[in-house]
């Protein structure tokens, strides 16, 4: 299985100068492939639901293996250290 989160994306996207400094809220997309039939799911949520920690993280990759009833499980994604 592959997961990926994806940028944090602010909501509303503003243009204007005087609005750019106000507050966004941020929507956090998380997504899993199974890597041998092909299957996705995708877990949306904002910032006011829950952070984007390891805790997040681990129940999306829960709820994205629990309906597949799987015997063996290896896990990629994309992690990057700075």
């Amino acid at each position: 299985m592959r997961f990926d989160l994806e940028k944090a994306l602010p909501l509303p996207l503003l243009t204007t100068s005087k609005m750019y400094y106000k507050r966004n809220m941020f929507v956090y997309n998380h997504g899993c492939q199974e890597m041998s039939s092909g299957i996705r799911f995708m877990h949306i949520w904002d910032e006011t639901t829950a952070s984007r920690g390891s805790q997040e993280i681990a129940s999306c990759v829960n709820l994205s293996t629990r309906s597949l009833m799987l015997r063996h499980i290896v896990l990629y994604s994309d992690i990057n250290y700075c």
